[in-house]
């Protein structure tokens, strides 16, 4: 019965499992979803077993929890960076798409597809609902994602995109199409009702020469409609209209022009025009099929590379970190050039950007993997050298992570990169402390346990480095060029640093060599100190693993196997057992053998690469990296079970784990640097960190002799400044203050010289409302005796009136009276007349009614008969028609009866023919022999006849 084991990726499919969770903030949960996959080992190692749907693994065998965070940005996907709302940032690292909220520092995951190589592009809904990512695979491939619950909707897969990568993909503006735009080979542009999961139509998007195209999009359509597709390439600019399921291409405003390489474009929230940038620096506005305006962007010799559209103008990436902003006309709603605004200390190409819902800041991404962002109502005030960017998340390394390394007394780990940069990470806060930039290439990276030295290895020497506040400081320079691996050991006063095949001992405190272990024939691809810092193991390029005693530095355990490139090597804490992998794609555990030394005991085919490996102290659980960037868990003792987590889309680099085992840190060629917690672990160190045993971190940093004058140096300059800024300002103040009371005595000479004149000018004021009030009061008098008057004549004249109007009223309801008489004679003899006619009408239809009633009785009578008549006139019809079917049934039966015997007949004549045919060719063969015999025997006679006349004579006898 084959041994079964359990395998877990970071991808979506039709089984799922969540491997842990836990609340950040108290509002989110970061949570790692992975698929889960059963193999069965066989002797050609993991078999695939198919799942029943709702298959879970078992709770003994979980190693990795949730990722903590992860550290990183992939800066060759398209459209890398987007905002989900004004403090939620979406982008992909790794083999992930992580939606990261800047204001808590937590981050959510949407893992990729276990079948696919790599992610390509990525776009958001306009309504933020919905996430699509383009992966590179055998036929190229597109998931869509709710991004409220981070659970896969649909999973798209066409042929017709003629490539295995799609290059760039935009949603429709009701959300219900998806426009996708293949890559090399075909370049065609797919639409599909992603819903539905149906493919609606399908054109070849590029030119004859197949050049490349760079972007697609969907035009707004609330001027014209949403059926409209754009798409911009190298010297292809394009648009679609969408109709019957198809794609018909629009007249083209650029056909004039020149050909460019158009980099980037992007529609008016209107839909009315559209804005093409280029890689020449010019910007071209076009309105239908008409070129209104060309913009310059000032920047000479300067590429321009992505663009966004917003209400109230747009703003374009370029070289150099600059980003150009234009603003919207008022009257003819064209475009004006605002400002350049540039990432100061950013001399790199910005290749995405987006603008917030609220339309209040811009968030960028660099070629250097770093994203910025910019607050639009700000970049008008910024002045001189001052930078109106602000970094979104920490600086990320821009090429792959070499090594990676984590102290004791510290929560950092350290990491180099081919981008020649040192980064020291505090995994706590999730910061970036510290970025050193160095000029030549770093291989590999050491952190001191205590967390204020580290050791740097580089092309042309080791470097032992002091971590300050705000730097690295060198200590000193050991000629080891190319040194790969470094590693501090667990008490920190030693360093072991590989020097080609030799393994070079140090002094920590005094940099003094004090022994080099000599044995390997290849490169030393791996070093590990025991706990007790006495014993060192290491593997190398030419199939050995030794283990050296530093007391002497003699190899007391080695073990060989000649043609495997070693890799990596692990060890557990006693020593007694060693692991390691190589090129032959075997883990190898290794056991001490009383009198036949080391033994490989057990080899297990992993049927990939494994690049590094790491074991945890008491644990559970071996880790391992693999080359297509999978972590595998596999369960220890070995059995051959194992987890796999596909988090990162290029080769593991390296796994550390932190000194309490609790987290596991991963680096990728990619450029990623993931942090796992780790739940199989040793119970006794967990118990330790539950009961608050732990030391807290440390928190003192290193500040040199040098620094700390020049900053008290500094100190004593900035008081001597405030001293004399004090002084000037009092004395300033005191001027101040003259100055003020003379204008408060001169003001209160003039207010009160104008207060006098006041209180004269009041008197004459008041004697003359005086004389004015006894003026008003005789006129007023006046006027009432005056209104008096008038109203007494004005009484009797209306009484007249009303006497006039009351005799008036009277006579007019005599008349009423008699008119109401004469109206109900006449309605009464209308009454009578009404219904006179009413009778004669009613009576007069009645009569119509019962004529018509006899008509249809008889037409009734009529049609029942016809009907009759009509089904026996049917009746007899199929009858005739059976009749005549079964005769002509019975005729040409017969006729089929003797076709079949005479068909039989002539197949006996054919075979008998063919018998007389058979003899007949028989007899011909056999006179055609009798023939050539009797020629034969005729030729010997003629050879045979020694007279000429007779042999004349021969054909007549």
């Amino acid at each position: 019965m084959p041994r079964e084991k359990v395998v877990g990726h970071h991808s979506h499919g039709s089984t799922w499992g969540i491997i842990h969770g836990s609340p950040f903030a108290g509002r989110f949960k970061a949570v790692t979803r992975c698929r889960f996959r059963r193999y069965s080992q066989s002797e050609s190692g993991p078999v695939l077993v198919d799942l029943e749907p709702g298959f879970r693994p078992g709770p003994p065998f979980s190693p990795l929890g949730f990722c903590r965070y992860l550290f990183g940005l992939r800066k060759d996907v398209k459209d890398n960076v987007h905002y989900l709302d004004d403090v939620t940032i979406v982008y992909p690292a790794g083999h992930n798409i992580v939606v990261n909220w800047t204001d808590s520092k937590t981050q959510k995951f949407v893992p990729g597809n276990l079948e696919s190589e790599d992610i390509t592009a990525i776009t958001l809904s306009p309504n933020k609902r919905f996430l699509a990512m383009a992966e590179r695979a055998e036929k190229g491939m597109i998931t869509i994602f709710d991004l409220q619950t981070l659970k896969r909707r649909k999973v798209l897969v066409s042929v017709d995109t003629g490539s295995k990568e799609i290059v760039s993909l935009a949603f429709s503006p009701d959300t219900k199409l998806l426009a996708a735009q293949g890559g090399p080979g075909e370049w065609n542009l797919v639409i599909w009702s992603w819903e539905k999961a149906k493919q609606v139509a399908m054109i070849k998007a590029s030119n004859q020469n197949s050049s490349p195209i760079h972007q697609c999009l969907f035009s707004p359509g609330t001027a014209n409609d949403s059926g409209i597709v754009s798409v911009a390439g190298n010297t292809v600019f394009k648009c679609f209209r969408l109709a019957d399921g198809a794609l018909k291409q629009l007249p083209s405003a650029l056909l004039k022009l020149e050909p460019q390489n158009y980099k980037a474009h992007a529609w008016s929230p209107e839909g009315d025009r559209v804005v093409v940038a280029t890689d020449t620096g010019d910007i071209l506005v076009i309105e239908g099929t008409e070129l209104k305006l060309t913009l310059s962007s000032g920047l000479e010799g300067a590429a321009l590379h992505c663009m966004v559209h917003y209400q109230k103008g747009f703003a374009v990436g370029a070289d150099n970190g600059t980003v150009i902003l234009f603003d919207r006309e008022a009257d003819d709603k064209l475009y004006r050039k605002g400002r350049s605004v540039v990432a100061v200390g950013q001399p790199h190409a910005i290749r995405s950007i987006a603008c917030s819902p609220s339309e209040e800041s811009l968030v960028c991404s660099l070629d250097n993997c770093c994203m910025l962002s910019l607050n639009l109502a700000n970049a008008e005030n910024v002045k001189g050298n001052e930078s109106a960017f602000e970094p979104v998340a920490q600086p990320f390394h821009s090429g792959d992570v070499a090594d990676i390394d984590t102290c004791i007394r510290k929560p950092l780990a350290v990491s180099c990169s081919s981008d020649h940069t040192i980064r020291i990470w505090n995994y706590h806060e999730r910061s970036a402390e510290l970025v050193k930039t160095f000029a030549e290439d770093l291989l590999s990276v050491a952190l001191h346990p205590a967390g204020h030295m580290l050791l740097a290895g580089c092309i042309d020497k080791l470097r032992l480095l002091t971590i300050t506040m705000d730097s690295l400081r060198s200590v000193k320079e050991i000629a080891i060029k190319g040194c790969r691996e470094c590693s501090f050991s667990n008490g920190g006063h030693l360093f072991a640093a590989v020097n080609g095949t030799t393994v070079s001992i140090y002094s920590t405190w005094t940099c003094e060599n004090i022994g080099n272990l000599r044995g390997h024939n290849g490169r030393v691809r791996s070093v590990i100190w025991s706990p007790d810092d006495q014993r060192l193991v290491t593997a190398g390029a030419d199939g050995a693993v030794y283990e050296w005693r530093l007391q002497d530095f003699k190899r007391e355990k080695e073990n060989v196997l000649k043609g495997c490139n070693y890799g990596c090597v692990a060890a557990t804490p006693d020593g007694k057992e060693l692991f390691a992998v190589g090129s032959d794609k075997k883990l190898k555990q290794f056991e001490d053998s009383s009198g036949a030394g080391t033994q490989m005991v057990k080899e297990i085919d992993t049927k990939v690469l494994v690049t590094q490996i790491s074991l945890p102290n008491g644990g559970r659980v071996l880790f391992a990296g693999t080359e297509t960037g999978c972590i595998r868990a596999y369960k220890y003792p070995l059995t051959g079970e194992f987890q796999e987590y596909r988090c990162c889309s290029s080769s593991i680099t390296r796994l550390r784990l932190s000194h309490d085992d609790g987290l596991l840190f991963v680096s990728s060629e990619d450029g990623s640097l993931f942090m796992f917690e780790v739940k199989d672990r040793d119970p006794a160190r967990t118990t330790t960190k539950r009961d608050g045993e732990r030391m807290n971190w440390s928190e003192e940093v290193l500040v040199g002799k040098a620094d700390v004058e020049e900053n008290r140096h500094h100190i004593i300059d900035l008081e001597t400044q405030v001293n004399e800024l004090r002084t000037q300002n009092e004395y300033q103040l005191r001027l101040k203050d003259m100055a003020q009371n003379e204008k408060i005595r001169e003001l209160n000479e003039k207010y009160t010289a104008e207060l006098e004149g006041s209180k004269l000018k009041l008197e004459a004021f008041v004697q003359e409302k005086n004389d004015q009030e006894m003026e008003y009061e005789e006129k007023l008098r006046s006027g009432r005796e005056d209104a008096a008057g008038q109203a007494t004549a004005a009484e009797a004249t209306y009484q007249t009136r009303i006497m006039a109007e009351l005799e008036r009223y009277a006579e007019l309801s005599r008349e009423k009276d008699l008119l109401n008489e004469r109206w109900d004679e006449q309605h009464t003899l209308l009454v009578e007349s009404h219904e006179r006619v009413v009778q004669e009408i009613t009576e007069e239809y009645e009569a119509r009614i019962q004529e018509e009633q006899i008509r249809m009785n008889t037409v009734e009578g009529e049609k029942e008969a016809a009907k009759r008549e009509s089904s026996e006139v049917l009746h007899q019809q199929e009858e005739d028609a059976d009749q005549e079917i079964e005769e002509m049934r019975d005729r040409y039966e017969g006729k089929l009866t003797a076709e079949r015997d005479m068909g039989l007949r002539l197949k006996g004549e054919n075979g008998i023919m063919k018998k007389r045919f058979s003899a007949l060719q028989k007899d011909i063969d056999e006179a055609r022999e009798e023939c050539k015999a009797l020629f034969d025997q005729k030729k010997e006679l003629y050879q045979a006849c020694p007279d000429p006349f007779l042999c004349t004579l021969l054909p007549a006898i």
